[in-house]
């Protein structure tokens, strides 16, 4: 399902009959910031969404803002429910103002559309522990941590969607085209 002009949707478990929640993987563009490396100025932050029943699109709208706030690259896991956005976030290696990280979060929460959510921002470390989110969120985010790569990674060419259509016989046939009128050779499809 296409949820926003931001976001690429990586994988997606729905919500079942067994009162199992669904989830969705997201990726997007981040700045790297201060950790940038030569020409690597955005990596690819991929992050999960648990859905409290059906997936509620008003996340996906505090998401958005949080691209745009710049306040995205920590984050590994969300989850909304009863009224607490739960925010599940880890360092890697950059320095993170904790208090303004959680401030930008909540300010995103409290203006949500016919609502007011209480964010919670935990460590990743703590995901599970019986302090921290609903029942839903202590008993299906640490297996979705775990079977997921979540976080930020750097952009390769491996990353790009068509990569597996860029066979040498493909490239010389569509080379071919490009060139000439003539039909491709016998036994071989452009598509």
């Amino acid at each position: 399902m296409i949820y926003s002009k931001f976001l690429y949707t990586e994988f997606e478990q729905p919500h079942n009959n067994d009162s199992e929640p669904g989830y969705t993987i997201f990726s997007t563009p981040q700045p790297w910031g201060v950790y940038a490396m030569g020409e690597q100025r955005v990596g690819i932050l991929s992050f999960a969404v648990l859905w409290d029943g059906k997936p509620d699109t008003r996340v996906i709208n505090l998401v958005e803002q949080a691209i745009v706030r710049d306040v995205m690259a920590p984050v590994r896991l969300l989850h909304a429910h009863e009224g607490t956005l739960t925010i599940v976030f880890k360092y890697e290696g950059e320095e993170l103002d904790i208090e303004a990280f959680r401030l930008a979060w909540e300010d995103i929460g409290s203006g949500v559309q016919l609502d007011c959510w209480t964010v919670e921002v935990i460590e990743e470390c703590v995901v599970g522990h019986l302090l921290f989110g609903g029942r839903l969120f202590r008993k299906y985010a640490p297996e979705i941590m775990a079977t997921h790569n979540l976080g930020m990674s750097f952009y390769t060419q491996d990353d790009f969607l068509f990569k597996d259509e860029w066979s040498k016989v493909e490239m010389a046939v569509f080379g071919q085209q490009q060139d000439s009128d003539d039909e491709p050779p016998p036994n071989m499809e452009l598509f």
